[in-house]
């Protein structure tokens, strides 16, 4: 049906860093910070307004040929 070799997709949530990548290759493809949690001092993040705690993602685009008929 298909000649391409298929990978899993290997993701490693850590307590700092989060970590996503192919098996079989040598390094992970996308490394980010894993930052939830308040600030620790009121008023050092500059232009964030008064919230009570702050989340940052950071989504990636994983491109796949539909042959499931997912979407």
């Amino acid at each position: 049906m298909c000649d391409e070799e298929v990978s899993a997709l290997v993701v490693d949530n850590g307590s700092g860093m989060c970590k996503a990548g192919f098996s079989g290759d040598d390094a992970p493809r996308a490394v980010f910070p894993s930052i939830v949690g308040r600030p620790k001092h009121h008023g050092v993040m500059v232009g964030m307004g008064h919230k009570d705690s702050y989340v940052w993602l950071c989504f990636t685009t994983c491109h796949y040929e539909n042959r499931f008929g997912w979407s």
